[in-house]
Order: C-alpha cells, then sequence, then structure tokens
C-alpha cells in the first residue's frame, strides 16, 4: 500500500525542505549565524557572561567535534578517499581540512572506535561534556583493561571527565586516571 507524498520525519529539516538531510541544514544555519556576529565587538560583554560563554563555546566546540568525527567515518564507510582518488579516507580528509595526514589518521582511528566500542564516549561527546583530548584518554584507557571491566571503567572515567576541570595542557602526557580502574 502506498501513501500519497508521505515522508519519513526524521528526514525533513529544520527549515522543512526535504531536499536535504537535517544534518546539512543545521551545519548550514551555523556557519550562517556564527558569520553574522564574526565581526562583532565584545567590549560590551560583563566578566559573567565573558565566563559563562566561554564555557558554553568549548561545549559547542566538543559538540561540533563529535559531529565532524562522526562525518569522517560515515566518509570512510562510503570510501571517499578511493573515490576521490585519495590513498584512502584521512588522507582526503586532511588536504581540504588543513590537518596532518597524522592527525586525520588518528582521528579517524577515533571516530571509528567511537562508532563501535565506545559509544558512552560519542554521547558524552554530542552533549558536549567530553572533549577529544579526553575521549582519545578514555578509549586508549579502556581499551587496555581486561573486557570484563570495561564499560564500568568507561563509565568511571566519562563522569571524571565531565566533573573535573582539565588542569593539563594537550602537550604534557596524561594523568594516571587509570591505575585505580581495575578496582572500579
Amino acid at each position: 500500500m502506498s501513501v500519497p507524498d508521505a515522508r519519513i520525519p526524521c528526514m525533513r529539516t529544520a527549515f522543512d525542505d526535504p531536499g536535504q538531510h537535517p544534518v546539512t541544514s543545521t551545519i548550514a544555519a551555523v556557519a550562517q549565524l556564527l558569520h553574522e556576529v564574526a565581526d562583532l565587538g565584545l567590549w560590551t560583554l560583563g566578566s559573567a557572561e565573558t565566563e559563562t560563554e566561554l564555557t558554553a563555546l568549548a561545549q559547542l566546540r566538543h559538540q561540533i567535534t563529535e559531529l565532524e568525527l562522526r562525518h569522517a567515518r560515515h566518509a570512510d564507510r562510503l570510501d571517499l578517499g578511493s573515490a576521490a582518488g585519495a590513498a584512502d579516507t584521512s588522507s582526503h580528509w586532511a588536504n581540504p581540512t588543513r590537518q596532518t595526514r597524522r592527525d586525520a589518521k588518528r582521528r579517524l582511528g577515533l571516530a571509528h572506535a567511537l562508532d563501535h566500542d565506545h559509544e558512552p564516549v560519542r554521547t558524552a561527546m554530542a552533549a558536549g561534556t567530553v572533549s577529544e583530548e579526553q575521549a582519545v584518554v578514555i578509549v586508549k584507557g579502556v581499551d587496555a583493561l581486561p573486557v570484563e571491566h570495561r564499560r564500568k571503567a568507561e563509565a568511571h572515567l566519562i563522569g571524571c571527565a565531565q566533573h573535573q576541570p582539565r588542569r593539563r595542557t594537550a602537550a604534557l602526557p596524561p594523568p594516571p586516571l587509570l591505575r585505580p580502574l581495575t578496582e572500579v
């Protein structure tokens, strides 16, 4: 039985354009909004508002990073690198995004991990509560543990990442969070 003019609700965009995927419309809308405020001065923002916005912007960055990694994983599934004549998807992704091939390959590896065994970490990134750097530490640490401890340790580390501010720079090695995890 066929229903005339029936559409799948999840395929509708925020702007009700049936020709675009909702993610495509959202990316375009966010890019347009950022373009509109690109030249605005911040001199009228007070200190409390500035502090709040710094936190909100970091959260947005984590959310956008998760979406970018999810797109990279999807591009790899579609084998876009080979279709474009590149050696692989990470090489293809590196060029237009001004990443080194090494970083693109590392980030695509993280995207694979988030898509397979580390869905809770991906969800926390999508919520803006876990950064890419924290996700890397969590994934590596959890993967080093015996299988029977992984889920509990992952939940513990996500909780730590969400509630503890980062005190180290990305250039320093991660803190030894993983030692007590076998006791979790």
